[in-house]
């Protein structure tokens, strides 16, 4: 769908229904694959991500196999010495169609619902003890 990504329905004034129904989901709990890659921390996070995203709940085996090739390249992409502008183009279309994108969910008609916060501090130090795990990379 051509033009800017709609506005989540409880910004929109409707007197019509939509063509299409809207699905709001909260979050999933399916396997990932590992990524079975050395890769750079930052890829890694990316990837672990996705499996804690709503959007998981959507992938089949196949786009979890997509997402691990759209990994490689980004690694490719964050560790080369000039990277291409037009591969970034390229990988951000990519986690598009994966579903990354807050815009192109709503554009499919899924609406992402915040869960409860956890305390920052939590997060912090999740994040922190994640760096520190991931293998250093030269």
């Amino acid at each position: 769908m051509p033009g800017p990504a709609p506005k989540r329905s409880d910004q929109r004034r409707r007197r019509n229904k939509p063509t299409m129904p809207i699905s709001k989901v909260e979050g999933a709990a399916l396997s990932q694959p590992v990524l079975g890659l050395e890769v750079h921390p930052l890829v890694a996070d990316w990837y672990a991500a996705l499996a804690d995203g709503p959007e998981a709940q959507f992938y089949t085996p196949a786009m979890w196999q997509r997402a691990r090739i759209v990994a490689r390249m980004l690694d490719g992409v964050i560790t080369a010495g000039r990277p291409s502008s037009q591969m970034y183009a390229a990988l951000q279309s990519d986690m598009k169609s994966l579903l990354v994108d807050a815009g192109e969910l709503r554009r499919l008609g899924i609406e992402v619902q915040a869960a409860e916060p956890a305390a920052q501090g939590d997060n912090v130090i999740d994040w922190a003890a994640r760096v520190a795990a991931a293998p250093a990379r030269g």
